[in-house]
């Protein structure tokens, strides 16, 4: 099986695992229909989606092919740093 098609199965089954294809799927459909979206920073904000977010940074290859591993780490790190400090200012500004 290609590569490029492993990473879609793979991508999709983490999709689901997370809860949040049926909510892609949804909004894909909508804006084939030239819907307009509000509210969409309640999905940003779902845990599962920021989960699904964290795992994907994490295993994300382009980190893993960089020669230079302490970069790779680095960058790997606070690309998750970025992510959970995000979700931490959202829910914060919320209460």
């Amino acid at each position: 099986m290609p590569k490029e098609k492993v990473k879609r199965i793979d991508s999709l089954r983490h999709n689901e695992y997370y809860g949040m294809q049926n909510t892609f799927d949804e909004l894909y459909s909508e804006s084939i229909k030239g819907s307009k979206f509000h509210n969409l920073m309640d999905i940003v904000l779902e845990e599962n989606n920021i989960l699904l977010a964290y795992r994907n940074i994490k295993a994300n290859d382009l980190y893993s092919s960089v020669s230079n591993r302490s970069w790779s780490q680095s960058v790997k790190l606070n690309s998750l740093k970025i992510v959970m400090d995000f979700a931490q200012v959202v829910l914060w500004k919320m209460r």
